[in-house]
């Protein structure tokens, strides 16, 4: 989204249903984008798994931290952001320079490091079973840890989305998408969990999901209900499926 990115110029993005990639990193606008995405992504998970120290001196030294046991605890973290998020991104992961060192690290330098090959080899087929609807995302963590926060998000969103809609007319699409941005922009510590689904996934959402983000407008769903259908449509679960295995993993003890 724009304010996730000030380098983007403000514009109103054109979506349409299953663009093609083509061409789609060669431009450095689209780049820009997607990047501020898998960063605030990656931001989130270190900050969960990492201490504070921990977390303070990477930013500070990236994976070169001095301390050799830091720089374990880093690269694991890495590791497991890189396996999570190449099942939703694909090979924008490679966008960030420490995903990049990482996996070059694997290649020449680590042990077991062609197992690590293998592994997100597989991940990427994953994300394209995903992509074009024939298998299912993993829920756990993101998705896990984030469902409740979003139901809130969207409540605001129910709430402060009317006053950037025209008064006396029927918005038209492009009208609800210009509406969304704003008001997600103009209230960005409202919506840390849409801002971080972002442009490659939210807006497109909203976009294919017109005539669902109307029905919420007006009462017909409910804040779960519009919830439970953008998980689907980032993971392909059904909206009550969703809901019963994020329920299971949020009951069980975590390690």
């Amino acid at each position: 989204m724009r304010a996730r990115n000030p380098s983007v110029p403000d514009f109103s993005p054109c979506l349409v249903p299953n663009p093609v990639a083509r061409n789609q990193l060669l431009s450095r606008t689209w780049r820009d984008v997607v990047e501020a995405d898998v960063r605030a992504y990656i931001k989130e998970e270190l900050t969960s798994c990492l201490s504070r120290s921990d977390y303070e001196i990477f930013l500070q030294h990236g994976l070169a931290a001095p301390d050799d046991s830091l720089c374990r605890r880093v690269s694991r973290a890495i590791d497991e952001f890189i396996f999570q998020a190449a099942v939703q991104y694909g090979p924008e992961i490679f966008l960030l320079p420490e995903v990049l060192q990482r996996v070059t690290d694997w290649a020449r330098k680590e042990n077991g490091g062609d197992e690590l090959w293998k592994k997100l080899g597989k991940r990427f087929a994953l994300h394209a079973r995903v992509h074009r609807g024939t298998a299912k995302a993993p829920l756990d963590p993101w998705w896990v840890r984030s469902r409740r926060a979003i139901i809130q998000e969207t409540k605001f969103l129910k709430e402060y989305l009317p006053v950037k809609l025209p008064k006396h007319r029927t918005p038209s699409k492009e009208q609800l998408l210009d509406a969304v941005l704003d008001t997600i922009e103009d209230n960005a510590s409202k919506f840390p969990k849409l801002l971080r689904i972002g442009a490659s996934s939210f807006l497109v959402f909203i976009k294919l999901e017109t005539k669902l983000l109307r029905t919420l407008l007006e009462q017909g769903i409910t804040p779960a209900d519009f919830t439970g259908k953008l998980i689907q449509s980032v993971t392909n679960y059904t909206p009550e499926s969703a809901r019963q295995i994020i329920n299971r993993q949020l009951s069980r003890p975590r390690p």
